[in-house]
């Protein structure tokens, strides 16, 4: 038999994507990576749920904040309406005029009398007033 030319063919194209015969190769080396893969996603999983459960926390602490600052309001605004119907400062106001109106017919008497006066007392403490805190 006698031997015929072989035809000249053109080299064959590389598909692209992966070569389904090393394929095999690819899934084995991903496998090797997939322990740390998961572990990491998993170490993710829960760094997301104590997230969740620390905002959820956190909201809950606000809330009760808001409450106790409503509260506090609340409570100072009474305070300041018991207050101003407080008797106390009028009494002290005029046992405070009192006082210097005796001190003033003392006077009288003691300079009738030849001697010096006294010196007038400072005012009560329960007098004196500090600036009231603005409140927000």
């Amino acid at each position: 038999m006698p031997l015929v030319p072989r035809p000249p063919w053109e080299p064959l194209e590389i598909p692209p994507g992966p070569d389904p015969a090393t394929l095999t190769e690819f899934q084995v080396l991903a496998a090797g990576d997939t322990a740390q893969l998961e572990r990491a996603t998993d170490q993710a999983g829960l760094d997301v749920a104590w997230l969740d459960e620390a905002r959820s926390t956190s909201e809950t602490a606000v809330n009760v904040l808001g409450l106790d600052t409503a509260a506090g309001a609340i409570e100072l605004d009474a305070m300041g309406k018991e207050t101003a119907c407080d008797p106390t400062d009028a009494k002290l106001i005029k046992a405070a005029e009192q006082d210097a109106e005796l001190l003033a017919a003392s006077n009288d008497a003691v300079e009738a009398g030849g001697e010096l006066p006294a010196a007038p007392a400072t005012a009560p403490a329960a007098l004196v007033r500090l600036p009231a805190a603005p409140v927000s």
